[in-house]
């Protein structure tokens, strides 16, 4: 199973504006993978501008998927403030993953349909969107939490399980998420999917939904 290296290197600063190219280029030298989160305290010495340069402020560069790095960014911070609301640890962005979720993103457009890959070794989850983007679809899986009463177990019949999208958010274990998204061009004779809307495939892994396990 392919994983995306998680080292963070976290750097308070002060007035580092000289030191901080060189600091962080020795850090990479030694630590090539790492993820280097620069805490800055918006003294005037220029720190901040050179610490952050993507507009926004958006740490996701390459998705591996159709998403944009805001849209990437967008999910990622929605899934993180979900599972903080129980206690459960975020998830990053593998481009890996997402280059799984889009191909099964393409897929589903390609012939169109509305399921998902089976023999899957991630999590997943499926929504459709339209004009309210990619969190249109991440809010549907959320919108689940009304029907999951907490310290529950997944159950054994998982077909009539009401939160399955919400339960896979918030799954402990899950520590990588990734997705894909892709545009319907013709509408299926059954009336869904519609030509014109988009499908959502998100990945997660570890993948959680184990039958008598709880979320968190």
């Amino acid at each position: 199973m392919n994983s995306e290296p998680r080292i963070l290197v976290s750097l308070a600063t002060y007035n580092e504006s000289g030191n901080l190219p060189k600091l962080i280029e020795e850090i990479h030298k030694f630590v090539p993978a790492a993820h280097v989160l620069v805490v800055d305290d918006n003294s005037p010495d220029g720190t901040g501008k050179l610490a952050d340069p993507t507009p926004g402020g958006v740490a996701i560069q390459a998705t591996g998927s159709a998403l944009t790095p805001q849209e990437a960014q967008a999910l990622i911070d929605f899934h993180n403030k979900v599972r903080k609301e129980v206690g459960v640890g975020p998830v990053t962005w593998s481009p890996t993953i997402a280059k799984v979720a889009q191909a099964w993103a393409d897929e589903q457009a390609r012939t169109v349909k509305f399921s998902h890959r089976p023999n899957n070794k991630f999590g997943e989850n499926l929504a459709g969107f339209g004009a309210g983007g990619v969190l249109e679809g991440a809010n549907l899986w959320y919108a689940e939490k009304a029907s999951y009463t907490p310290g529950t177990p997944i159950p054994a019949d998982f077909n009539n399980f009401k939160a399955g999208h919400y339960s896979q958010m918030v799954w402990r274990n899950s520590t990588e998420f990734g997705a894909g998204k892709a545009l319907y061009q013709t509408t299926s004779p059954s009336g869904w999917p519609r030509k014109g809307s988009w499908v959502l495939v998100g990945n997660y892994n570890p993948p959680g939904n184990y039958s008598g396990q709880k979320p968190y």
